[in-house]
């Protein structure tokens, strides 16, 4: 497999999705406002939400490698286009809750797709699936409406899917090992079967880790407000994006692991690192330009929960190379556990922080923070399963690049912000 290729892409396709986002969020704040902005936020986090369930891709990746399992998928995916296109229709003829089906089966469709990508070892390629959808989602809504709520939200990201499933759909199925004629369901029997088994243990993970890496943003509405969650939306947005970065990285390394060669952990650190150790300290030194674009403003406290961000995700490659580990070895159940057991203890620390009257942003991301320990166990265990040191491999590459960052941020806050 082409690692660097992939690797580049991945990392591509996240900062052109990053670049978005940066220029395009903060010009739809000051055109809708701050609630409005609120609402588009909400939204944004639900649609991503349907992303989170990308780990049902695993169901297709396993069955894919044979050719039995191959036509199936091919089959599945032509009827769930026609499906998506009724969907849309209906949509527009009758009722545009209908569209709510059209986008559901489309992210399905789109994690046919990334199968397909990665076994044709082309996954990087499949970075660049969010970066157009945000492209037309959120440059409809800048350049064309001044007003905005779910229902239309819902029309313009139902639009905003068609390019890539059409693009999709003629350039990866395989057309050839499509026939109507033979096309006899009791010969899937078995891959059905086993997808449905499989289906059903990577919904439960995703679920439960949506549930985890959610509940931030979906609790400040009702907590707090719409303008809290914006503030919060755009202080944690670049940072984050490393988060995406390492889940991409681990995509490049997806179709070995699955094929039980773990010998490309240690590289899917390796390419972490380097990555890390140049995007973080970037970030450090134009963390003030960063936010001052993107808030208007810049303050001690918002530098702070931005580093805080940061030091969140540098923790985060332990969950993504865990989670292809513990697919190949059908543990998810196991995974998505302790996942809730890092919701609850996100929860526990936020009501604790409520009682000690902390500010509702500093207590949303030290709780993001202090729960995060879990994904320390999860490398623990995935090393386990493999007889390999996850955790080792991390001090080795990370190390050093956590040092250095730790002590750019005081010199940062110390130097220039402090004083």
């Amino acid at each position: 497999m082409n690692y660097r290729k992939n690797f580049v892409l991945n990392a591509l396709g996240q900062i052109v999705n990053v670049s978005i986002l940066f220029f395009i969020m903060p010009l739809a704040l000051k055109k809708i406002g701050e609630y409005q902005y609120g609402v588009l936020v909400l939204f944004h986090t639900i649609f991503l939400i349907l992303f989170q369930f990308n780990h049902i891709y695993t169901s297709f990746l396993k069955v894919y490698r044979f050719n039995l399992g191959k036509s199936f998928v091919n089959h599945m995916a032509l009827i769930n286009f026609f499906i998506i296109l009724l969907f849309y229709i209906l949509g527009f003829c009758i009722s545009p809750f209908f569209f709510i089906g059209a986008i559901i089966l489309s992210t399905v469709q789109l994690f046919v797709f990334r199968a397909i990508l990665v076994i044709l070892n082309n996954n990087g390629l499949a970075s660049f699936v969010l970066p157009v959808i945000n492209v037309f989602f959120l440059g409809i809504v800048v350049c064309f409406y001044d007003s905005i709520n779910f229902l239309l939200l819902l029309k313009i990201l139902t639009f905003s899917y068609l390019p890539i499933l059409l693009i999709g759909t003629v350039t990866l199925l395989d057309f050839k090992l499509i026939n109507f004629y033979t096309f006899k369901l009791i010969n899937f029997k078995r891959v059905y079967g086993y997808i449905l088994k499989r289906t059903y243990q990577t919904l439960y993970f995703s679920m439960v880790t949506i549930f985890q890496t959610n509940v931030d943003k979906l609790m400040i509405p009702f907590v707090f407000d719409y303008a809290t969650l914006g503030k919060y939306q755009l202080i944690s947005m670049i940072p984050s994006r490393l988060n995406s970065l390492f889940g991409n990285i681990s995509f490049v390394v997806s179709k070995d692991i699955h094929a039980g060669d773990y010998e490309v952990v240690e590289k899917f650190f390796k390419y972490s690192n380097y990555l890390m150790a140049l995007v973080s300290i970037l970030l450090i030194f134009l963390n003030r330009y960063i936010i001052t674009y993107l808030l208007g403003y810049y303050d001690i406290e918002t530098a702070i929960l931005f580093f805080i961000f940061i030091g969140i995700a540098f923790i985060q490659p332990f969950g993504f190379i865990g989670f292809q580990i513990f697919s190949s070895l059908n543990k998810l159940f196991k995974f998505g556990s302790v996942n809730l057991v890092s919701a609850f203890l996100f929860i526990c620390f936020n009501v604790l922080f409520f009682i000690f009257n902390v500010g509702p942003l500093y207590s949303l991301a030290i709780s993001l923070l202090m729960s995060k320990v879990t994904e320390f166990y999860i490398g623990y265990l995935g090393g386990r399963y493999i007889n390999k040191s996850i955790i080792k491999y991390w001090v080795n590459t990370f190390g050093i690049t956590l040092i250095c960052v730790v002590f750019f941020i005081l010199i940062r806050l110390y130097v220039f912000d402090i004083k």
